[in-house]
């Protein structure tokens, strides 16, 4: 079995690729190393691409949770109009 094979993992997958690595520079296959460490890099920043996008994720939450005020400004400007639009005489 070999690497596109599936015998270190999904041969799509970054781990699978460093774990293929790894193995070939323990064999003193030459520039294993550099290969290694460049996919190790590309997963370091993948992950933190991800984390970055899970925290803008959840402040976008947190923004959503205005109060009427902030979600309608006008509420405060003229706060006798009604909920259609008119004004509540």
């Amino acid at each position: 079995m070999n690497l596109q094979q599936g015998a270190y993992g999904p041969p799509a997958e970054l781990q699978s690729l460093i774990l293929f690595w790894e193995i070939m520079e323990r064999e003193h296959y030459p520039m294993a190393s550099i290969a290694k460490k460049n996919l190790q890099e590309l997963l370091e920043q993948q992950r933190q691409a991800q984390q970055a996008a899970m925290q803008a994720a959840m402040a976008g939450g947190m923004q959503t949770e205005q109060s009427p005020t902030e979600q309608n400004p006008a509420a405060e400007q003229f706060p006798a109009a009604d909920q259609t639009g008119g004004i509540a005489l």
